[in-house]
């Protein structure tokens, strides 16, 4: 028993969260949304940061911080933001910024130089490249990088059982991926 619902998408094109499938905007689409998979989209040009999840405030995450592009035509700019956390510092300057712009005329995804004085809790960022052509060569400042195929659990279940006992198939995507240092200096990817 799975419930049907209309799901609109603006203009522009669109993967599913779950499943990386691609739709054209601007219409309506009558889509199975079961539990343990909302009706989650993601507009292509998009750039979304993820971490670890901290169960509290004291607990250490990941030291690798996920970044998930979207290939798509039109442009983007995302600015990322890190702070302490758990203090007010930020309040005296101590935070940091990066701007993220992907230019789809360049063929390019840029990550500005670190601006402010905070140091990052994260040593490494690791791209995932959604919606790549197959045969794309992807470059980091100018130098080609090993694609690796990622399964990916875009939001991990707490359990594997919904609440009245029945199994539930965790969705999966897939992406290409890989890892570099989260320096301070810009960094260019191409294709």
């Amino acid at each position: 028993n799975k419930e049907i619902n209309k799901v609109y998408l603006p203009a522009g094109e669109w993967y599913q969260f779950f499943t990386e499938e691609k739709y054209e905007g601007n219409r309506e689409l009558y889509v199975e949304t079961p539990m343990e998979m909302l009706p989650v989209y993601v507009k292509a040009g998009s750039i979304i940061t993820m971490q670890t999840v901290d169960q509290h405030a004291g607990e250490k995450p990941s030291d690798t911080l996920a970044v998930h592009f979207y290939y798509g035509k039109q442009a983007n700019t995302f600015e990322y933001y890190e702070d302490q956390g758990d203090m007010y510092e930020y309040l005296n300057g101590k935070f940091l910024t990066r701007n993220f712009v992907y230019e789809p005329s360049r063929n390019t995804l840029s990550v500005s130089k670190v601006k402010g004085s905070h140091v990052s809790k994260f040593k490494y960022l690791r791209f995932y490249m959604h919606g790549f052509p197959a045969n794309a060569s992807i470059r980091l400042n100018g130098k080609a990088v090993n694609i690796s195929t990622a399964q990916l659990e875009m939001m991990p279940g707490v359990s594997q059982f919904d609440p009245i006992g029945k199994s539930i198939d965790a969705k999966k995507a897939e992406a290409g991926s890989f890892v570099t240092e989260h320096s301070k200096d810009e960094i260019t990817i191409s294709w």
